[in-house]
């Protein structure tokens, strides 16, 4: 088990049409965040902080912790996603701590994900802070499921 230091949460989501997403995701040890034409704050995900990964219609599919800061994509190989450098305004390098086969189910009561304060809008964004809480919480059930 990780030893959970201090360290921001977020929660990514793989796209239903695109779990292919994550494998690339994992080839390249790297999260891809879609800018939509907005800046983005790079100062705002750090090395030590973690990510939890949501594959919509699944569940919830992995922990990783990130290994470096987020930076924006200098070549194509760095976004190797369709749209590439034009779509991803940033990558956020990682590596997984625990991946679950069979996503983790968590039943949702008006819109909020049981047991944390996830409101499922935060899905839609792609990539969103979660509280420490939460991302421990989710954290926690993941490694009994995968007993």
């Amino acid at each position: 088990m990780e030893n959970l230091k201090d360290g921001s949460w977020f929660i990514c989501t793989v796209a239903r049409d695109s779990f292919k997403n994550w494998d690339i995701c994992k080839e390249i040890s790297a999260w891809g965040i879609i800018s939509g034409g907005r800046t983005l704050n790079l100062n705002s995900v750090k090395k030590g902080d973690y990510l939890v990964v949501f594959a919509a219609s699944r569940g919830f599919i992995s922990v990783a912790k990130v290994t470096g800061p987020m930076k924006r994509p200098e070549t194509r190989e760095e976004v190797p996603w369709a749209g590439g450098m034009y779509r991803y305004g940033a990558v956020v390098p990682f590596k997984i701590i625990v991946e679950l086969d069979d996503p983790l189910k968590v039943s949702i009561t008006k819109m909020v994900f049981d047991g944390t304060s996830i409101h499922t809008s935060r899905l839609q964004k792609g990539f969103s802070m979660i509280s420490p809480n939460d991302g421990k919480f989710l954290y926690a059930a993941m490694l009994k499921t995968k007993k």
